[in-house]
This record gives C-alpha cells, sequence and structure tokens, in this order.
C-alpha cells in the first residue's frame, strides 16, 4: 500500500531508532533496510525473534513516538541510539502497513498483524488521533526506507551529538537534515556504555574508503 493513496499519516513525522553504531552503514547505504535485508545477525536478538515468529522480518519499524517504549527500554539500560525523523510527505514509492500495538509490547499473535486495507488503516488511524487509542501503534515499511525523506538525526548526550556531527561531515548527508541533542528525561538516569568504542569505530569510518565491520555491542 503506498503510502499517499490514503494521506493516513496526516503529515505526522514518522520516527526509527536505531544503535548508535549502525549509524555510518545507515548513511553509506542511503536508506534504512529490513532484517531481512542486512541480515538477521544484525538485529537485536529479542526483535529478530519477535520478527521471525510474527512473519515481520521485511518490514522496518516506524513510530509516531519520539520516544517510544522501546527507545526508552534502550536509554534506560544505557545503549546509545540515533532517533531518525522523516517527513511522511515527502514518502513516495513505498509500501506501508499499520500495527496495532508494539511489537515490544505484543500479547497475542493476532494483535501483530499488519493492517494493510485502506479501509482497515484510515480506521486505526482515527482510533489513534481522535480517541488516543493504540498509543504504541508502529508504522511498517516494507524492505527499505530511502533517506531522501529524513530531516532529523536526535541524539541522546552531547557527546553523541558530537559523534554524529563528525560521521555526517564524511559520508552523504543532505545539508537540510538537522542533528539535534534530545536529552532523555532526567528519571531514566541514562549513562551511555560502550562509547568508546563506537567513537573509535567512528574514527576509522571517517579515515577509510571500505566497508568496517560494525563492532558488536550489546544493545538488548
Amino acid at each position: 500500500m503506498d503510502i499517499h493513496n490514503n494521506a493516513l499519516l496526516e503529515l505526522r513525522p514518522v520516527y526509527h531508532a536505531a544503535p548508535l553504531q549502525y549509524l555510518p552503514s545507515i548513511l553509506a547505504s542511503g536508506e534504512l533496510r529490513s532484517k531481512r535485508r542486512v541480515g538477521y545477525s544484525m538485529a537485536r536478538p529479542t526483535a529478530r525473534k519477535r520478527d521471525i515468529a510474527l512473519g515481520l522480518g521485511d518490514y522496518i519499524h516506524c513510530s509516531f513516538e519520539r520516544q517510544s517504549p522501546i527507545v526508552l527500554d534502550k536509554l534506560k539500560k544505557g545503549y546509545p541510539h540515533v532517533v531518525l525523523q522523516f517527513d511522511s510527505a515527502r514518502l513516495t514509492d513505498v509500501d506501508c502497513a499499520l500495527l496495532p500495538c508494539s511489537t515490544k509490547a505484543w500479547r497475542s499473535k493476532w494483535q501483530c498483524v499488519p493492517v494493510s486495507d485502506p479501509l482497515d488503516m484510515a480506521r486505526l488511524m482515527r482510533l489513534y488521533s481522535q480517541c488516543g487509542r493504540f498509543h504504541g501503534m508502529e508504522i511498517l515499511v516494507k524492505g527499505a526506507l530511502p533517506l531522501d525523506s529524513l530531516v532529523r538525526i536526535e541524539t541522546s548526550s552531547m557527546e553523541e551529538y558530537r559523534l554524529v556531527e563528525k560521521i555526517s561531515q564524511r559520508l552523504p548527508l543532505r545539508n537540510d537534515v538537522s542533528i539535534e541533542l534530545v536529552e532523555p528525561p532526567p528519571i531514566l538516569k541514562y549513562a551511555a556504555k560502550n562509547l568508546s568504542v563506537i567513537a573509535e569505530y567512528f574514527e576509522l569510518c571517517c579515515r577509510v574508503e571500505i566497508d568496517l565491520a560494525i563492532p558488536i555491542l550489546p544493545f538488548d
């Protein structure tokens, strides 16, 4: 289902969270890719297990919420992430579906069946927008999501902000994409782990022309 066939997203921002160490690969490829396309070994272990069980491996999980339950959970555990914000008005030629609940919160398999029928998608959007239902609803983009619609990269600390700013000067990123510091809620007491390893990896990415293996770090 093309996202523009029904104007379902109502020009809302769409967000996707990714481990910070994945950013150079994402920028170099020019798109976000589903777990199936990048290889399941690159996914979070629990997310990989869920997506395989639910048949969602060929979808990219996005949210209408900047700080989704998954993002807050990872920050609480100290895993550095970036949140990529996309402008839905720029999304073209992508197939999407809606998922009534976050896969992190699913309780039965029927909750995680992608909704792609235009009328059903419109109904879910009305319940979400007007009735406050389905707070954890996800937007599923099939296959790949080009960075043409990327408008903003959000970081959670000043050190992470500087790393993203540096790598963005080395790898392809449009001039109109902003990099912002959005600090997590104080209650999370966010303390980033493995930033020295990520910083060394980013430094190598800035120096060489070849693809580098992404460091294997805990992020689940």
